[in-house]
């Protein structure tokens, strides 16, 4: 198996902290149309999916930590003593999430007895 250099390294670093391809290229010290090509290749492009998944993996850690106390910010708006717009649109946003997450759960579910029943 084929590693990358620690310029491909470098440049992928950049591709996920900067806006643009260009962007990435001068912070990684090489020209755009090198991240093009290296992009081709099977390793660079695989090492740069595995970089992406990491991060956005992060990112999700750190919704799901913030999910409870978001909830908790709706919840106390719809408190009585609050402005009627306030309570209608916290109640609208947890009705609308909430609904979302039961049929992504329950979607999840059923892929799941699926795989198990394909087995």
């Amino acid at each position: 198996m084929t590693t990358i250099t620690a310029k491909q390294k470098t440049a992928i670093r950049a591709i996920l902290t900067t806006a643009t391809l260009e962007q990435a290229a001068l912070v990684a010290g090489v020209k755009s149309r090198t991240i093009r090509t290296w992009r081709k290749q099977a390793v660079f492009a695989e090492a740069l999916r595995g970089a992406q998944k990491e991060a956005t993996g992060d990112v999700l850690r750190n919704i799901e930590c913030s999910l409870s106390q978001a909830v908790d910010t709706l919840c106390d708006l719809l408190d009585a003593g609050q402005d009627p717009q306030v309570r209608k649109g916290a109640a609208d946003a947890l009705l609308r999430h909430g609904l979302k997450a039961i049929e992504h759960r329950d979607i999840t579910e059923r892929i799941e007895a699926l795989e198990e029943a394909m087995k």
